[in-house]
């Protein structure tokens, strides 16, 4: 019989215990919470750190914890991916990875875009950004239509795969343009030539337009080289600004 009461009387008192604190919520979410003093951000480089860090109670409640603000971050336009963990002394430590941005698209303002083609919320001036700009066939003015939006994309999409595969190229693009072929002409942005080409260009025909562009500059020096047309599978085509007309095909 004692051993049934040391037993009873316990399990009374915290029955007791939590139906008086039914109805004290705000008791209730104390003890179901915890205290970050310190927050510790890393990978932010576009992104406020103080942005992130008010999403800090959703990390404070243990119902959500690490990953319900894992999982929140990742919704930001401007996050790609996001861990978070603790730290000794009641410090969260949060390490994001943002998406970056390849280029720039006129809208009127300036907006940068990541490989996608999708639009990061990003100020160019603030961040100083020195990328190229995209110009698809019909300026974009206010809303996109989906055909500029599809031109857009495909353009950031191929500078970046270009970027990946030969570094220099991307650096010394000033912007790339679609044509109503359907076809991209990059401009490069120390000597104002260009190469017309279809996408997706290979990086053997991408140096050999490079090469072509090299040669013709020093051999035509009173004329400006406009375009390297990378467009014929067995040729590369120069044309110059001053004539027009087609300087040495190379093969």
């Amino acid at each position: 019989m004692r051993k049934l009461l040391a037993f009873t009387v316990p399990v009374m008192l915290a029955a007791a215990t939590l139906a008086a604190l039914g109805d004290r919520r705000d008791i209730l979410a104390h003890f179901a919470r915890f205290h970050v003093s310190a927050v510790e951000v890393r990978g932010a480089r576009y992104l406020d750190a103080e942005e992130i860090r008010q999403w800090i109670p959703v990390y404070e409640d243990e119902r959500g914890g690490a990953r319900s603000l894992e999982g929140r971050l990742r919704t930001h336009r401007l996050i790609e991916e996001a861990t978070v963990r603790s730290l000794p002394g009641d410090t969260a430590e949060i390490v994001i990875r943002e998406r970056q941005p390849v280029a720039l698209v006129a809208t009127p303002a300036l907006n940068p875009v990541d490989p996608a083609g999708e639009y990061l919320p990003i100020d160019p001036a603030l961040h100083r950004l020195d990328l190229p700009i995209l110009r698809p066939m019909e300026p974009p003015g206010g809303s996109l239509t989906v055909t500029e939006h599809q031109q857009i994309q495909a353009m950031a999409a191929e500078l970046h795969r270009l970027g990946e595969l030969h570094p220099d190229f991307a650096r010394s693009v000033s912007e790339i343009a679609w044509t109503p072929q359907g076809t991209l002409t990059a401009r490069f942005s120390e000597t104002g030539a260009a190469l017309h080409f279809q996408p997706p260009l290979s990086v053997r025909r991408l140096r050999e337009g490079l090469a072509a562009l090299a040669d013709a500059v020093p051999r035509a020096p009173e004329r400006t080289v406009t375009v390297a047309d990378l467009r014929f599978s067995d040729q590369v085509v120069v044309r110059h600004a001053s004539t027009g007309e087609p300087g040495n095909a190379r093969r």
